[in-house]
Formats: C-alpha cells, sequence, structure tokens
C-alpha cells in the first residue's frame, strides 16, 4: 500500500488488519483531508453481479446518520481491490484497549454494548447489515461514559451462499455463516454478544483460531452456548448474552430488544465502577461490638475488644462510629501497648499530693468557719449556737476544757484543723 491509492489517496499510516481487510489512515490529495481506507476483501471482485451488490451496500451505508456510527463516504477502486472510504475518527480501536486492560468495568463495558446496539438497531431499519462487527471495528474515545463508535459498515463480504470467513471474523461468526446460507440482521447480535462478553470478561469466548474447531462447536454440538463469567455482574446480564448467542437464529433477541435490556441494567451499576474484586466500604459498628480479623488480613483468627477514642487524639469525622471501625481495623492485626504499672503509681501518686490540700481544709472548714462565724457583742449571748456538739467525755480526752470562748475571734491553727 505504497504510494497513492486510486490515484489520490496517500497512505499517512498503516492501522492494522481487521476482519474486513487492511485498515488505513490517508490523506486525500485533491481535497487535503484525513480520511480511513478499509481494504475489502477481493473475492467477486470481478464478477459484474458482486460488485453491483457491493456498491448497493456502499451506498445505503452512506445514507446513515447515527451518533454512534462512523459516516461512509463511498467506494474506491484500484485494479481488483475495492476501499471503502470513512471519515476519520480520533479514537482507539476496542482490540488495542482490551490488549492493554484485559476487561472493561462492567458500567463501561454495559454502556459501549447499548451504544453498539442502538447504532445496530438504526442500521437494521433501514435494511443495513453490518457483518464484520468485531472489537477492531469499534472505536473508542475515552470520556465518562466512555463513547463508542461503529466503523466498517459496507466493508465485509456478505454474499449469499459463501461459507468462506476471513480470519480475523472466526471467533464472531454465526453459525448460520459457517454453514454459507443466507445472512441476516441476526448475524449482528451474535457477534454483538460475543464482543460484550470480551468486554467483562477480558478473553474471547470462542479462543480457538481454527476453523474446522469451531465449526464442531457452533454446528455440531449439543446444548445452548452458555458464557461462564468470573465477576459478579447485574442480575440478568449473562441471560442476556445466552440469549444473543444462540445457535439458532429465530432465538435470538433484535439490537433494539438488546438496546433496551442494557438501558435496564445500566442504572444498576455506578459510573466508573472498578473492574473485578473492588472492595466495599466499612459499615459503621456499635462502640460496644467485637470484631475478628477476616482471613484476609491475618492468617489467624484475632479478636480485638475496642476501646473508646481518647480524649488526646481529636478527630474530624462527623461520628464516632467510622472512627472506631477504622482504628479497629487498622490495630486488629498488632497487639494494643499495655500501659506501665510505674505510669499507674505515678498518676496515683500526683493525685494524693493534689488532694491531700483540698481533704485537709475539708476536714478543718467547719470548725474554723464557727469560730469565725462567733456573733459581734451585741447580739445576746442566749442566741450564740455552738459550732461542735460533742460529749464531754471526748473534750476531757483531748485536754482541759475551755470555760468561755474569747470574745475576740481567732483563727484556727492548722494542727487543730489537722487534728
Amino acid at each position: 500500500m505504497r504510494g497513492l491509492i486510486a490515484g489520490k489517496y496517500e497512505v499517512v499510516e498503516e492501522i492494522g488488519q481487521g476482519a474486513a481487510g487492511t485498515t488505513c489512515k490517508v490523506r486525500d490529495k485533491r481535497r487535503g483531508s484525513i480520511v480511513t481506507l478499509r481494504l475489502r476483501p477481493d473475492q467477486g471482485a470481478d464478477d459484474p453481479e458482486q460488485r453491483a451488490a457491493v456498491e448497493q451496500r456502499v451506498q445505503l451505508a452512506r445514507e446513515l446518520r447515527h451518533d454512534h456510527i462512523v459516516p461512509v463516504l463511498g467506494l474506491a477502486r484500484q485494479g481488483s481491490q475495492q476501499y471503502v472510504v470513512e471519515e476519520w475518527v480520533d479514537a482507539e480501536p476496542l482490540d488495542h484497549v482490551l490488549r492493554q486492560r484485559r476487561a472493561l468495568p462492567p458500567a463501561d463495558a454495559l454502556h459501549v454494548a447499548r451504544q453498539l446496539a442502538d447504532a445496530l438497531a438504526c442500521a437494521h431499519e433501514r435494511g443495513v447489515i453490518h457483518g464484520g462487527l468485531t472489537p477492531a471495528s469499534v472505536l473508542i474515545r475515552s470520556t465518562v461514559p466512555p463513547r463508542a463508535m461503529l466503523a466498517a459498515f459496507g466493508s465485509a463480504d456478505l454474499e449469499a451462499g459463501r461459507a468462506a470467513v476471513p480470519p480475523a471474523l472466526l471467533p464472531y461468526a454465526a453459525p448460520e455463516r459457517l454453514m454459507g446460507g443466507d445472512l441476516d440482521a441476526r448475524i449482528d447480535v451474535f457477534a454483538l454478544g460475543l464482543v460484550l462478553f470480551e468486554m467483562l470478561e477480558g478473553r474471547r469466548l470462542f479462543s480457538s483460531a481454527d476453523e474446522h474447531e469451531l465449526r464442531n462447536l457452533l454446528l455440531d454440538g449439543s446444548g445452548p452456548l452458555l458464557p461462564r463469567f468470573t465477576r459478579i455482574l447485574p442480575p440478568g446480564v449473562s441471560a442476556l448474552v445466552a440469549r444473543m448467542i444462540r445457535r439458532s437464529p429465530a432465538k435470538r433477541p433484535s439490537a433494539a430488544q438488546v438496546r433496551s435490556e442494557i438501558e435496564a441494567f445500566v442504572p444498576r451499576v455506578p459510573s466508573g465502577a472498578p473492574g473485578a474484586g473492588a472492595s466495599k466500604a466499612p459499615t459503621a459498628v456499635p462502640a460496644a461490638a467485637t470484631i475478628t480479623a477476616t482471613p484476609a488480613e491475618a492468617k489467624k483468627r484475632v479478636t480485638v475488644q475496642m476501646p473508646a477514642l481518647e480524649a488526646d487524639e481529636p478527630s474530624n469525622e462527623p461520628s464516632n462510629e467510622p472512627i472506631l471501625a477504622r482504628r479497629v481495623l487498622v490495630r486488629a492485626g498488632a497487639p494494643r501497648p499495655k500501659t506501665p504499672v510505674a505510669g499507674v503509681a505515678l498518676i496515683a501518686a500526683v493525685v494524693v499530693a493534689l488532694g491531700w490540700p483540698l481533704i485537709r481544709w475539708v476536714s478543718s472548714a467547719p470548725a474554723a468557719s464557727g469560730q469565725l462565724s462567733s456573733p459581734a457583742p451585741s447580739v445576746p449571748p442566749r442566741l450564740r449556737v455552738p459550732v461542735v456538739a460533742e460529749p464531754v467525755a471526748k473534750a476531757e480526752e483531748r485536754g482541759p476544757a475551755v470555760a468561755d470562748p474569747p470574745a475576740v475571734p481567732t483563727t484556727a491553727s492548722p494542727d487543730a484543723g489537722a487534728a
């Protein structure tokens, strides 16, 4: 593909090989624009009837206008080779994305499948069959959610009665295509189901590229084709894929039905959800609960009693429950440090030292207050109320009694208060 193609297309970059042949990014020398050329299979290019059928299919594809369909500009010829001309879309093919990322998050895969089903439903309503749907014919733009565009309309070989299938299309070929019978729009639904499986799993459902083995599996196998997923998906997704890849075309849903069912799945899947193995956020746990470490955290069973938050650990969290759960999860694997005995003794000594003056003051307060609050001389002696009334025997044990208290108030000594 060196030099000019069809006398006016200059090759800028060869993108790769797809089910419809080689794809190139070229420059239109006459218009100065960048376009895409897709080389069609050259079988039957010299047959006037088949060439007329190809021209009719390309003309129908040119009339498609959809947000998720790459516009077809026309058909170019050079000798026996035919090229479908499309607008250039700056996006990455889905097969490149899957090689780099293996699988897409479920939300992204369902968004892409819904867009492709919408594009196919639009084309099928107008009598256009894609016939070459593979990850190489899907262009992905890295937006949130990702934006998909279906390319290569009019590039596949759909002539009836032909059993030869391009090697790149074998893993996505419907059973009726391998039998060489008449084809209809349900071959696109079969291929879309396999593409959706590959986006969710990161691998093909039919990994073998041997045509003989695929024929035995699709044509001679017994029982339905059941996709086996290794990740948790929204309810109904696995059943939908299984119905899309039924051996009998009559048992498959239409592209419009697939679009409607996927639209019901998408709201259940959070946008930007991670791939398989996404963990859930820890839930709040009451303060008195006991948490046991899971096998993923430690190989031995560890039980930790959750303590209350210390006063010297301020927190900006709105509530204590998530904090307790997070602290227990962090400290479950290591033993909690014990308070030294010397530290406890030191704290007790400090408490006693600070509280002893208060105890002495409380003990001496009644006596002192009784002496300081003696009435003035102008108050009759009979109105005086003795502060402390104790038996005479107790007073004699402490020493000689005083007949009358002094008229002038005195301050109680510390020794007396202590006694």
